[in-house]
Formats: structure tokens, sequence, C-alpha cells
């Protein structure tokens, strides 16, 4: 069960190489970093539209640095 082997890596020695290893392997075979992205896409689409209303004030700094900041995220490869 994944579900299983997931928490054992997770509760275990997490020093050793091979248990980093087997986690992200699981991880990648259940689709958890994809489904990790999407909620992430879907919820950084959410924040800009929060920030619409603030487009005609006077700190378009702050605002453009909040949007190149979501846009960072996602683009990033961790």
């Amino acid at each position: 069960d994944d579900r299983r082997k997931l928490a054992q890596l997770l509760s275990g020695d997490r020093s050793q190489p091979e248990a980093y290893q087997q986690t992200r392997e699981l991880l990648e075979r259940t689709g958890a970093f994809d489904s990790s992205r999407q909620t992430a896409e879907t919820l950084i689409k959410e924040a800009l539209a929060a920030l619409a209303p603030f487009d005609d004030k006077s700190d378009q700094e702050a605002l453009t640095h909040l949007h190149q900041l979501a846009l960072y995220i996602l683009a990033r490869d961790k």
C-alpha cells in the first residue's frame, strides 16, 4: 500500500539517501507532484485575480513584484 509505505518513509530515518529517493519515486509514481502543481496553478490564478482591484492603485511596483513572485513559484524546478 502506497500510503503505508509513504508514512513509513516519512516517519523513519530520513537521513539516508535511499529513503529520500524512495519517497521521491513514490510521490512521482502516485501523481502527487502533478496534483500539487495543478493545485498551485489554481491557487496562484485565484491570488492574481484577487490582486486585480489594486491595478489602478499607486503602488504598481509592489503589485508587479507580487505578480512576478507568483509566476516564479510556478516556474521554479523544485
